[in-house]
């Protein structure tokens, strides 16, 4: 499942969400996403299996970007 991750130029995470089908969950949307702000950055990752079953708040709490690598790591 992939994820979209907001985070700072440290790599704190300030959001987190999950790819979804907004037709499926019957919302009129056809799109919906977060725009990063000045010192920010957008990137989206591949979450494991395991991760996928977590909640968001979890995931927020256990991992932080590599803003070299742009992959999600555990603190």
């Amino acid at each position: 499942m992939k994820a979209s991750v907001l985070h700072d130029g440290e790599g704190r995470i300030l959001a987190i969400s999950k790819a979804a089908d907004l037709k499926a969950s019957g919302s009129k949307f056809t799109q919906a996403g977060m725009v990063a702000g000045e010192g920010q950055s957008l990137v989206e990752v591949e979450l494991s299996a395991e991760d996928s079953q977590r909640p968001l708040r979890e995931l927020h709490e256990s991992y932080r970007v590599d803003p070299a690598t742009k992959n999600l790591v555990r603190l």
